[in-house]
């Protein structure tokens, strides 16, 4: 008898390379879309600063600090609306 051998598309060693490039990427990609928040965001006095500088020199921890805490205690921007009269 013949054994056919097919092998696979991939090896169970590409795959696992593949899963942490994929994870890789979507840590940098969250710590990448942190610091972008904390520097487009309002927050009050030296805040900004500090979350800017935590999540740079400590990505992991600061991003997921600043993902769980930081968000939260940010003041809510106001939304425009047209038909609200100012008061100048």
């Amino acid at each position: 008898m013949y054994r056919i051998y097919l092998p696979f598309l991939f090896s169970f060693q590409d795959l696992t390379g593949l899963f942490f490039i994929l994870i890789l990427a979507l840590i940098f990609g969250s710590w990448v879309f942190c610091l972008i928040d904390i520097l487009t965001s309002r927050f009050r006095g030296s805040e900004k600063l500090l979350w800017f500088l935590l999540v740079l020199f400590a990505p992991l921890i600061g991003m997921i600090l600043y993902l769980l805490l930081g968000k939260k205690r940010r003041p809510r921007r106001r939304r425009f609306n047209p038909y609200q009269k100012r008061h100048f």
